[in-house]
């Protein structure tokens, strides 16, 4: 049985609408924005200045172990090493608890990911984290930003809420 001119053509037809259609889907469609690994809120303009010798012995979270340490030495609660409340330049002190952390010079943004994670899951969402690599002031001291953990991304992709505990 031969196809007639009249049906090949509407056949044709019918395919190049279809290919424009599907291009024009293609190009248009629009994919959901990936989650981010950690959403972080700005805290006033609090930080904190520590000393060299301050921020070398803040806790640094050890993401191979999945565990907090001091000077070496595993910390199994981190609100036994006490919330600190910054002092602003006019004296007043905040209603916003901290814990200041430092992170490795190395570390990735997945190893920032995890802390945060470790520090939402503790109930801790205030954090001012020093690096390694930050730079000093004239004096050798640092000025660290104060943050609120927002969210956190979880292994499993599941977003995390900070919700502070006291």
């Amino acid at each position: 049985m031969a196809i007639s001119r009249r049906g090949r053509r509407a056949g044709l037809l019918g395919v190049a609408a279809l290919l424009v259609a599907g291009n024009i889907w293609w190009f248009t469609r629009s994919e959901p924005a990936p989650a981010p690994d950690f959403e972080l809120g700005k805290v006033a303009d609090e930080a904190l200045t520590l000393s060299a010798s301050a921020a070398a012995h803040l806790p640094r979270f050890d993401v191979d172990r999945g565990e907090w340490r001091v000077d070496g030495q595993v910390v199994a609660n981190l609100r036994e090493l006490g919330l600190l409340r910054p002092v602003d330049a006019k004296g007043a002190e905040p209603l916003h608890r901290f814990l200041a952390v430092n992170l490795p010079q190395a570390a990735s943004p997945g190893d920032m990911r995890r802390m945060l994670l470790s520090l939402a899951r503790s109930g801790i969402c205030g954090v001012a984290v020093h690096q390694d690599a930050d730079p000093a002031d004239e004096n050798g001291d640092f000025r660290v930003p104060v943050h609120r953990i927002v969210s956190v991304r979880a292994d499993d992709g599941a977003r995390v809420a900070c919700e502070e505990r006291s």
